[in-house]
């Protein structure tokens, strides 16, 4: 019985050569006698040669894409054709320029909004204060008593010259 999809070939004519088959073939198998696939052999030459392999495409990969691409070094010139050293160059001056921004803030003083809500209501008592008194809220407060004796004991007015 025909299977769906299966290629009919016409059995081959004496005196010609098979032709070629449709598809791959698998020509060599790296089954072990349970059937499992086996890998590389791991020989200590066989993984000194992919180790090394490996570290070779890592290198090519790193001057060539890598280094032009994030730094904007293009040691072979092919980062500037490809359009990487540019870019590279503009994440370096986007790096320098948040690091300026970075220290500018670290140097000023920021303050949350919930403080400056706060610093505002105290500022609009104190002036509402002041009107009641009848004080400049904005003037210097008065200085701090001066320690000393009054006649009659300890300073509690706060000038002391005048003698309470």
């Amino acid at each position: 019985m025909q299977k769906p999809f299966e290629i009919h070939k016409a059995p081959p004519m004496p005196g010609h050569a098979q032709p070629a088959p449709l598809r791959a073939e698998q020509r060599f198998t790296r089954t072990d006698n349970a059937g499992h696939i086996r890998g590389v052999e791991a020989s200590p030459q066989g993984l000194l040669r992919s180790t090394v392999k490996a570290g070779g495409i890592a290198a090519v990969l790193l001057v060539v894409f890598y280094l032009p691409s994030e730094y904007g070094t293009d040691l072979t010139g092919l980062g500037g054709v490809l359009g990487l050293t540019e870019m590279g160059e503009i994440k370096q001056q986007l790096y320098a320029e948040d690091a300026a921004d970075a220290a500018a803030l670290a140097n000023t003083m920021v303050i949350p909004a919930e403080l400056t809500g706060r610093l505002d209501r105290m500022d609009r008592q104190i002036a509402a204060i002041a009107a009641v008194v009848g004080a400049d809220a904005l003037a210097a407060p008065a200085a701090a008593p001066r320690s000393g004796t009054c006649r009659s004991g300890p300073c509690t007015c706060g000038n002391c010259s005048t003698g309470c």
